[in-house]
């Protein structure tokens, strides 16, 4: 079952939101639970959280969509947040968050079922989505998208997840590089590598993890991961 809320405080937006989730549903082979709140007041980051997938409604009266998907994201990195607007400009605060895609406004079928169609696969893809690790005298699969970040230590490889767990795995770096490789991860430094998505700013000679955690970036690689970083940003724009 997949999770699906949308948010907007504009009652024709919603009754066109349900028709074109009818109408969607009968299309797709997955089931979808959908919910639909139109009172900012209801709209609580805690219980936005666990949806699979969110709808955000930017501008809602006195209310901000993108503030409240930050207040989200401190519960869940890793749900996946459409914006719909009807102003553009809005997009570029979209990438703190890691805004999926935009809805513009007036919201067609088309663009709805392209989205939401996208959001699917991803979250399918997200959710199946492992590594098998040797941990010590254990063998442990760990969920890529919980993966912020890895660092060599003592010849194994520290990882943290995005719950402040870390372990400690039986292999190289460079494995885990190869292992990764087609899941936003960058290789910042010879005994660093991260998560894009969890890359709040990149600095001088650091990236700045959205845990507060400062992870060195090599000179020789900061061309190269700036130019990922910014591609990876800019397809969750789109």
């Amino acid at each position: 079952m997949i999770h699906i809320t949308i948010c907007d405080d504009d009652a024709e937006i919603i009754a066109a939101c349900k028709d074109f989730a009818a109408r969607y549903e009968t299309e797709q082979i997955h089931h979808m639970d959908w919910n639909y709140l139109i009172n900012p007041r209801e709209m609580r980051a805690e219980n936005l959280a666990k949806e699979d997938i969110l709808i955000l409604d930017i501008q809602m009266g006195e209310w901000n969509g993108i503030d409240l998907a930050r207040e989200i994201r401190q519960y869940n990195e890793n749900n996946i947040i459409i914006f719909s607007t009807n102003y553009l400009e809005y997009a570029l605060q979209g990438y703190e968050v890691a805004a999926f895609r935009y809805l513009k406004k007036p919201i067609s079928y088309a663009q709805f079922t392209k989205v939401l169609t996208e959001a699917v696969e991803q979250h399918l893809k997200s959710a199946q989505a492992s590594i098998v690790l040797r941990c010590g005298y254990q063998t442990e699969q760990f969920r890529i998208s919980d993966i912020m970040y890895c660092e060599t230590e003592m010849g194994h490889v520290k990882i943290t997840l995005q719950d402040g767990t870390v372990a400690l795995a039986n292999a190289g770096i460079s494995t885990l590089e190869n292992e990764l490789r087609d899941h936003a991860f960058f290789r910042c430094h010879k005994g660093c590598m991260v998560n894009l998505r969890y890359v709040k700013q990149l600095m001088k000679t650091d990236v700045l993890m959205k845990n507060g955690v400062l992870i060195p970036v090599s000179k020789h690689r900061m061309k190269d991961f700036m130019l990922v970083l910014m591609k990876h940003w800019g397809g969750q724009l789109r």
